[in-house]
């Protein structure tokens, strides 16, 4: 299997279907939520309805953090910034606990392309702790990978890339998932000879208990 050159900008190892597709609507009373008295962005002031179909912002959210990694990885700068922030200002009225998950995952991804790795790893933690909450391990296994890539591809990495890889591989080959976990080993690898090499590797780290997982 071809390993990753460094500087590539690493992909979530499951589908993003769900991610352009949206996730599951919640129903109110009405069957209409309002559109948040925060403006997204003018184009969208312009031309969305007051009210929008349930569930369209939970579509929404994730579309706009898709927008912004697409941006990002064309080299668009300001378009994935523009995007990211729309999807942010979304992030109290997306309805759904998974549409607020995959934003924050799709938002980790913008923020690794455009070379903000600090950010990208506050969303992919934020992701982490959503999907475990959720008990999604599909999700919680790509954003484990998407971290533990984040902080491996760092000038020093750091050695906890290889306990969220390691975990995330376990995940992934409970999910039946052997192409994804075929990937992990490969980035294991990597893991393996970058930490090696790095100074970092001397001094004793440890993953937040939040971040650990656990047998099931």
């Amino acid at each position: 299997m071809r390993r990753r050159a460094r500087g590539e900008v690493p992909s979530s190892p499951s589908s993003d279907v769900e991610a352009r597709t949206g996730p599951e609507s919640a129903a109110t009373e009405s069957g209409v939520v309002e559109k948040p008295t925060r403006p997204v962005d003018e184009a969208f002031d312009d031309t969305a309805p007051a009210t929008m179909p349930t569930g369209g912002w939970a579509r929404l959210g994730p579309a706009l953090a898709e927008m912004a990694r697409e941006h990002a990885r064309q080299g668009d700068v300001d378009g994935a910034l523009r995007a990211a922030d729309d999807a942010l200002a979304l992030l109290p009225w997306l309805e759904t606990a998974r549409a607020t998950c995959l934003v924050r995952k799709l938002l980790g991804e913008t923020f690794v392309a455009l070379g903000r790795r600090a950010e990208a790893s506050e969303h992919f933690e934020a992701a982490i702790r959503l999907f475990d909450a959720r008990g999604d391990r599909r999700g919680a296994a790509d954003a484990r990978y998407l971290l533990g890539c984040a902080l491996l591809a760092r000038e020093d990495p750091d050695p906890r890339s290889r306990t969220l890889l390691e975990d995330a591989g376990l995940l992934f080959e409970e999910l039946g998932d052997d192409v994804a976990a075929r990937l992990v080993e490969a980035k294991l690898a990597e893991a393996d000879d970058r930490i090696e090499e790095s100074p970092r590797s001397f001094s004793a780290v440890f993953l937040p208990a939040a971040f650990k997982r656990t047998s099931r």
